[in-house]
């Protein structure tokens, strides 16, 4: 959740005219190349030139700040933010004498920014910057380069007649309806600076895109208009934060660390950019702040309706979740497909609920280019994952007492396990003493057998190949009557990668006692594959020591029943 001792808001740069910032020592001096300082004033000029939109504004990034109490007065310590500030502070000294000789300006003197190891660059600021390019230090050069670019900048713009001077400080000032507001983040005293400025700095901003939204969604609404927000802001966060909520919604819940209503405003942002052709890039990690800053900025949607639109996203997943069916069918499609919840949306939208339930069937569905039967380990693995990872939600669904935790499946990588252990051949040299000493201590296992593996583990040699794979051969033998297809689906059960490498090449009991061990101690084993080790679908329910053709066959049958709604069988 958001940490509430932190201040947000918007301040204008005529706001800001009085204040005092301090750039503290581990801060690297003013470093803007000339492409810097032209996006800046491109930016502002661009924002003068569109549509007469009232009161709209446009936000400069973020400024991070600490206040920190002086004899008679609060100085800013900068903790981002510097080269920004540093460049309107050098715009403004270029327009000095317009804004201080007309009336209508009337403005003496500008923001102070003192630097603790830099202390004369605070005075070359004020006096120096218009004797041309400086190359005593690197502060006075990129400074005085800066000022060179303005005034360039403004000659050009002047000359081709596409901007005045005093149109340009009116929008900077804000006294033409328009304002050029800065994102003001002021962290509380208690805060360590040198933390937030190392997050900062490694791409960890504490500030989401959600925190900056809610600054222009709030901007100049009245105090109940914010708290109507405020509430159901912090109501929609709430139920976010539910994991098992969150994530049949997406499958990289981690993605959002903090605020999870982030999550919205991405979709919304996304939506947004293509119906309004926006052309903002999707990887841009300000991409949905960017995207609500240009509609609110353009008069393309107003704060109500972003909030409304907001809602009603949140209002639709609520629907969702709280629907048995709805639930797992939109589960899995955003955790077993590239599918995302715009795509959901949007077919929402678009049918009755009798037809949603079925558009959802529809793109569930898989297309084999084989008889199911024929589907082997090796070549199908993928089209085996996703229809047994499909017949655990359903058959979750259809138990009526449970849901499937998507939760729980985000947690782990998951894999195809054979029920009864596949080929020894698949065995490296290394492994094979360890596993007979195993084996040897199965309770399963005949007599017979382990005298057998007692006489190759008494020899001191490396284990043969071939010894190994005749023992192998003898003990699959005992508990099965299938001497091949041991690929094929009706012997791959879908389990995570932690309880599959626990398993190792066992034979069917030995994995049966151990699943139910792990089921006991509370470890996440989806329900088609727990029904299959304890051989819920068998008809033999008496005998649990094999995993013979029967079961194979049983299961088989169980697999295709309820998946074949959902399978295109080409074949």
């Amino acid at each position: 959740m958001e940490n509430t001792s932190y201040k947000l808001d918007l301040k204008s740069i005529s706001e800001i005219l009085d204040y005092h910032f301090f750039i503290p020592s581990y801060q690297r001096g003013f470093r803007w190349e000339d492409q810097q300082v032209l996006d800046l004033l491109n930016d502002i000029y661009d924002f003068a030139q569109s549509r007469d939109s009232n009161k709209g504004f446009y936000c400069l990034q973020p400024l991070v700040v600490m206040p920190e109490k002086m004899d008679d007065r609060i100085r800013y310590r900068v903790v981002d933010g510097q080269q920004r500030l540093t460049t309107i502070y050098i715009i403004l000294k270029y327009l000095e004498n317009l804004l201080k000789e007309k009336e209508e300006y009337n403005i003496q003197s500008f923001y102070t920014i003192e630097y603790e190891t830099r202390q004369d660059s605070k005075e070359f600021l004020e006096t120096m910057l218009n004797k041309g390019v400086n190359f005593s230090n690197p502060d006075y050069f990129y400074m005085s380069k800066a000022y060179e670019t303005i005034k360039n900048w403004f000659i050009e713009k002047i000359k081709e007649r596409k901007i005045t001077k005093r149109k340009f400080i009116d929008v900077l000032l804000g006294l033409d309806e328009k304002d050029i507001k800065f994102i003001w983040y002021e962290l509380p005293e208690t805060e360590d600076e040198i933390q937030v400025f190392t997050r900062l700095n490694i791409g960890k901003i504490p500030l989401s895109n959600s925190e900056l939204i809610k600054a222009v969604l709030l901007y100049k609404l009245d105090e109940n208009e914010k708290f109507e927000i405020v509430s159901e802001w912090d109501y929609i966060e709430k139920n976010l934060q539910n994991s098992r909520f969150f994530a049949f919604l997406t499958k990289e819940p981690n993605k959002y660390v903090n605020t999870k209503i982030d999550f919205i405003f991405e979709l919304l942002a996304k939506q947004y950019n293509k119906q309004y052709n926006l052309g903002l890039k999707e990887k841009d990690k300000r991409f949905s702040f960017y995207v609500f800053d240009r509609l609110l900025r353009e008069k393309l949607k107003s704060q109500g309706e972003l909030w409304k639109e907001t809602k009603e996203y949140f209002r639709i997943f609520e629907e969702l979740f709280n629907h048995n069916t709805y639930y797992h069918y939109v589960g899995f499609l955003m955790n077993a497909t590239k599918k995302d919840m715009n795509d959901i949306v949007k077919i929402y939208k678009a049918n009755s609920k009798p037809d949603f339930e079925k558009e959802l069937e529809k793109t569930m569905s898989i297309d084999i280019e084989k008889e199911f039967k024929t589907l082997e380990y090796g070549s199908d693995d993928k089209t085996i994952e996703y229809l047994l990872f499909l017949f655990n939600v359903l058959i979750t669904k259809d138990s009526g007492y449970a849901r499937y935790p998507f939760d729980l499946h985000n947690e782990d990588k998951w894999t195809l396990e054979h029920i009864h252990a596949q080929n020894s051949e698949n065995i490296p040299k290394s492994k094979r003493k360890e596993i007979l000493e195993i084996q040897m201590q199965s309770n399963y296992i005949s007599q017979e057998i382990k005298e057998k593996i007692k006489d190759i583990l008494s020899s001191h040699k490396d284990v043969e190949k071939e010894d190994f794979e005749n023992i192998q051969k003898s003990i699959y033998q005992q508990f099965t009557d299938e001497e091949d297809e041991i690929h094929t689906i009706d012997n791959l059960a879908l389990i995570s990668k932690e309880i599959n490498s626990s398993l190792g090449n066992a034979i069917f009991p030995a994995k049966r006692a151990k699943i139910k061990i792990l089921d006991e101690e509370g470890k996440f084993i989806p329900l088609g594959t727990k029904n299959v080790f304890m051989k819920y679908y068998s008809d033999e329910v008496g005998e649990f020591f094999t995993w013979n053709r029967g079961d194979r066959e049983a299961y088989r049958k169980v697999l295709e029943k309820r998946l074949q709604p959902f399978i295109k069988d080409k074949s």
